[in-house]
């Protein structure tokens, strides 16, 4: 089989997620890819499977499939145009670069050696080679994975000549941006070998069968070290430890006494693939448990995200990275400042005493506590609570609230109070309850407390509840509940809250009343405390909290007071879990005190620009602050009293935020308008800059006339440059040659001739600078 029928035999690689433990399986059975893969499918590094899956997606694959080298990857020859011969990478080597020694055709590339007279960096040389580099287009990074199926020559009995596969720093400035090399043709067999930054290189060799194909790979790991694998089985690794992005390059070189002409590298594909995992950064939560305590910031559990925080006095600011192996989503935040001040204590209250968990302003506006209840006692406290259902007697047995749809009486046996806990157990058992002379039987038993007569709430109330539910198949089982009902007890005009109630295997946070039916639900882990609260509100909304977290707000618009109800039952919509228990750990109520009106203005400061200019690009940055909270930071751009551009960013209520954009405007004068607003509405005062744009290069314009400029030919035996920028020069360089030109409107440079001002025979570059730093360059030649 020839070698472009092997290339053609390559396939698509497998899907990421279902194929990638595969390929340590592919590469051991064959150095050449099998058919009959998916076609279409992504592909997959040919490595280990522990490997493979790390990768989070494709950044280059190029099959050569074309009619041309795909010009917005690769650059033929080394730093050239892609159109000129170049000098090779290394002195002593015998070739030049030529682009017509890079061909593509058949699926491939080829990189052919071939005698052929050349002069290249100032030498004559004897041999074209070809060279292809993704210079200054595509680079890798850390957490990488490159690479390449080549084809290696060796019809000598050995590998001919020095076909090469490798990368190195995007920064150019060898050795401290390090060089990876994947493969090298080397009469020691194919080699793989790093350069690190203090210039120490290492190298290993492998035995690899002649005139065949092979994969050569290297995962450049996020710790530094580099693994490269030959035909999918691990090779060598070495520690790298340099970060900068790195370009790839395929070349085929040959040194003196060791010339194969003609011979072709060819390369079936080159691929790169990303293992570094995106995240978004979770918000931090600010969590106030009792008055006179500091507020606690609940960090969030993230994988691939790490915290840290820092302290000034009250201010708490936390800040996220990412781990090794992640990377931050562009975008996301990962800075957030809080003001942990102690809430203060209520009239009459002391330190220590609770507070609910919801975010700090509505924490704070609680006056007193008007219920707490942990369950303490060996008994279920008689002053506050009833048994069973409000149609019955306490310590009798009652029926469900819906004896339609409810499967179970209500027993007060079922009702225990076991290390500081109150537990309602629904079990398996034959019952039977009456309501009002009516019988109702039932093959299970269930449990409910409620306060009806002996504790209710109204308006400007907060209550809460911790309680853990139990896990069945579909969620949270059975139907457990946390709500209230209208004490005059005329439904639905009086109105109901359910704060939590388990339906369908969800919790959801109810109102009913007149005309109003509101449910939202979220799915939580069962078998797991959860506080859930709701903040009845004196406008008649109910803000509903799981866990301290906002989650919905219901309209309820009635005032008639509400009694509390804890119970679990269960409905004939689906079958229930027995025995199983809702587990109560205390149950809390407050009352609301009007809360004092925020006032005070935010403060806001433009920290850039500093410099009225010319500016040839604008970053804008304003930082801000306010007492009790930011609501968005603006920095509009103005021209003659017209809004031209507008940026603004959401701070969703921290005390200091910082706004940033980069704007790009057309040549003039303009004025920055900035501002900071907060959340009760409160606008700072409004600061004004006023600068000037410039993105306009300066000109030079020959002078023609008697002693100022000579022409001969295309060149000058003497030249002179009438120098102008609108918004004044600021210097001049000539070959490196700076002169300076005091910010003038106009300026010359005259009388130029080798040996004046820099000035060379032969070619020459000035370039010209205004203050702006915008520069034109002109090249000119001195005979």
């Amino acid at each position: 089989m020839t070698r472009k029928e092997t290339s053609r035999m390559r396939r698509q690689r497998p899907l990421l997620a279902a194929f990638a433990a595969c390929a340590v399986l592919a590469a051991t059975l064959s150095a050449t890819p099998a058919s009959g893969e998916e076609p279409g499918a992504p592909p997959v590094p040919t490595a280990p499977a522990g490997v493979a899956d790390q990768v989070t997606g494709v950044l280059l694959d190029d099959g050569f499939d074309g009619a041309a080298l795909d010009t917005t990857v690769w650059t033929k020859g080394w730093f050239g145009n892609g159109a000129d011969v170049t000098a090779p990478v290394n002195a002593g080597q015998v070739q030049c670069y030529h682009p017509e020694n890079v061909t593509v055709g058949g699926g491939e590339v080829a990189l052919d050696l071939t005698e052929k007279s050349l002069a290249c960096g100032g030498v004559a040389r004897a041999y074209a080679g070809g060279m292809i580099t993704s210079y200054g287009k595509f680079t890798v990074r850390p957490g990488s994975f490159l690479e390449a199926r080549v084809f290696l020559p060796g019809g000598t009995g050995s590998i001919e000549n020095e076909p090469t596969v490798w990368m190195q720093g995007r920064s150019l400035n060898w050795p401290s941006n390090g060089t990876v090399v994947l493969m090298k043709g080397e009469p020691g067999g194919a080699c793989a070998s790093v350069t690190r930054a203090d210039g120490a290189s290492e190298k290993r060799c492998a035995a690899l069968e002649l005139d065949a194909w092979h994969t050569v790979g290297a995962h450049w790991k996020v710790d530094g070290t580099v693994d490269i694998y030959y035909n999918g089985a691990p090779t060598a690794s070495f520690a790298l430890g340099t970060t900068d992005p790195m370009y790839p390059i395929l070349n085929v070189a040959a040194w003196p006494n060791r010339v194969v002409a003609p011979s072709t590298f060819a390369i079936d594909y080159v691929r790169a693939w990303d293992t570094v995992r995106g995240v978004v950064p979770a918000t931090p939560i600010r969590q106030a448990s009792a008055c006179g305590i500091e507020p606690q910031i609940v960090i969030p559990d993230i994988e691939g995200v790490s915290y840290t925080q820092a302290r000034t006095g009250n201010e708490l600011t936390v800040t996220a990275e990412a781990t090794p192996g992640y990377s931050v989503t562009p975008g996301a935040q990962t800075e957030w400042v809080f003001d942990v001040t102690p809430l203060e204590c209520p009239p009459g209250g002391g330190a220590g005493e609770p507070h609910p968990l919801a975010p700090p302003e509505v924490a704070g506006s609680m006056t007193s506590v008007l219920l707490d209840d942990g369950f303490d006692a060996p008994t279920l406290d008689a002053s506050v609570w009833n048994r069973g259902w409000v149609d019955g007697v306490d310590g009798e047995m009652t029926t469900p609230v819906n004896v339609g749809t409810e499967i179970q009486c209500y027993d007060p046996d079922n009702i225990q109070i076991r290390d500081g806990s109150l537990e309602l157990h629904f079990v398996e058992r034959a019952t039977e309850c009456e309501r009002r002379g009516t019988s109702f039987e039932y093959d299970y038993a269930g449990a409910m407390i409620q306060s009806w007569k002996k504790f209710a709430v109204g308006p400007g109330s907060f209550v809460e509840a911790r309680m853990r539910t139990e896990q069945a198949p579909h969620g949270i089982a059975n139907w457990p509940a946390f709500w209230l009902n209208g004490e005059s007890h005329n439904w639905p005009h009086t109105g109901e809250i359910d704060v939590m109630e388990g339906l369908a295997g969800q919790a959801c946070a109810s109102v009913h009343g007149p005309d109003i039916d509101e449910r939202a639900c979220l799915d939580v882990a069962p078998d797991a405390w959860h506080v859930y609260g709701a903040h009845w509100r004196t406008d008649g909304n109910i803000d509903f909290y799981y866990d301290g977290v906002y989650l919905a707000t219901h309209y309820l618009g009635t005032t008639d007071r509400q009694y509390l109800i804890l119970n679990l039952a269960a409905s004939n919509a689906r079958d229930p879990k027995v025995p199983s228990v809702l587990a109560v750990d205390y149950v809390r109520a407050w009352d609301e005190q009007s809360p004092v009106p925020d006032e005070v203005r935010p403060e806001a400061t433009l920290v850039t620009p500093t410099s009225a200019g010319p500016l040839r690009g604008i970053d804008l940055r304003v930082d801000a602050s306010d007492d009790r909270g930011l609501s968005r930071i603006v920095a509009n751009v103005y021209r003659a009293g017209s809004l031209v551009r507008s940026t603004q960013s959401a701070v969703d209520g921290a005390v200091s935020a910082t706004h940033t954009a980069s704007v790009t405007l057309p040549d003039g004068e303009y004025t920055v308008r900035f501002n900071a607003h907060d959340t009760a509405g409160n606008v700072s005062r409004t600061g004004m800059f006023d600068f000037v744009a410039d993105s306009t290069p300066p000109t030079a314009v020959v002078k023609i006339g008697d002693g100022f400029t000579v022409q001969t030919g295309d060149g000058y035996d003497l030249v002179s440059f009438k120098l102008h920028d609108a918004r004044k020069l600021d210097r001049i360089e000539l070959n490196g040659t700076v002169k300076d030109l005091s910010d003038n409107t106009w300026s010359d440079l005259n009388f130029i001739e080798p040996g004046v001002f820099g000035a060379i025979a032969g070619v020459n570059s000035l370039v010209i600078l205004d203050v702006a730093g915008n520069s034109q360059t002109v090249v000119f030649t001195l005979n």
